[in-house]
């Protein structure tokens, strides 16, 4: 009994996992890769920027006078 129901614990596996392992190619992988880094790189530039801009204003309303 127990091998009927390990063998079809394995098989229900593999008819999940086949499906997958076929989809996920070198491709796809980099392209997402590509992603995640471009938006990393956008959000670190974005988040710098906006500092800057903060810092900036809060510096020209302290002196009176912008400065870049």
């Amino acid at each position: 009994m127990e091998e009927a129901t390990a063998a079809t614990f394995v098989s229900e596996i593999q008819s999940v996992l086949t499906p997958i392992t076929e989809e996920f190619t070198f491709a796809n992988i980099a392209s997402v890769l590509a992603i995640v880094v471009g938006g990393a790189a956008v959000l670190t530039l974005g988040w710098f920027g906006v500092r800057k801009v903060i810092k900036t204003i809060q510096t020209a309303l302290k002196r009176g006078k912008v400065s870049v």
